[in-house]
């Protein structure tokens, strides 16, 4: 059993690495929300996921099933319905769901946060240091810009 003892974090980002952006116009229940992310952790494996936060500037608290994969599932782009392919599920190493009542907001800021323990997802196989993330809405949220929303992953390393 591998000692797990560094926690790092890690900010999500496209798929190309660039600034992880949503879009400004409204999303249907179920849509892909900004496309692939992802998470580049440099760990090659021997990881164990621990927690996971999104920001919302825009205050909406919008609950989400967050998708994880060991390494890059089928392209949904964003705005369009989830719908990963049988090939995508022998990838996915999770899920984790962040509901609207896991959210934040103290009077006076300028946004809502959530965070949500993740119970104990391992990487042991080489994922060449990097995660690939879906975020699938379950309601329809409506970002002003498209910077509203970050996605944040702590992980500990063996």
């Amino acid at each position: 059993m591998p000692e797990y003892n560094r926690t790092l974090d890690f900010v999500m980002t496209q798929s190309d690495g660039t600034a992880f952006v949503v879009s400004a116009t409204a999303y249907t229940a179920d849509d892909v929300v900004g496309g692939l992310g992802r998470v580049k952790t440099g760990s090659g494996g021997g990881m164990l996921l621990r927690g996971v936060s999104i920001r919302d500037t825009h205050k909406q608290s919008e609950p989400y099933i967050i998708h994880i994969y060991r390494s890059e599932p089928s392209t949904i782009a964003d705005a369009d319905p989830f719908a990963p392919t049988v090939a995508d599920a022998d990838l996915e190493i999770g899920t984790v769901t962040i509901n609207n009542a896991d959210y934040a907001t103290d009077a006076g800021s300028s946004y809502s946060k959530a965070y949500k323990a993740i119970d104990k997802i391992e990487v042991r196989e080489s994922s060449g240091g990097t995660l690939y993330v879906y975020l699938q809405c379950t309601a329809t949220p409506d970002y002003n810009a498209v910077t509203d929303v970050k996605v944040e992953f702590w992980y500990w390393m063996d």
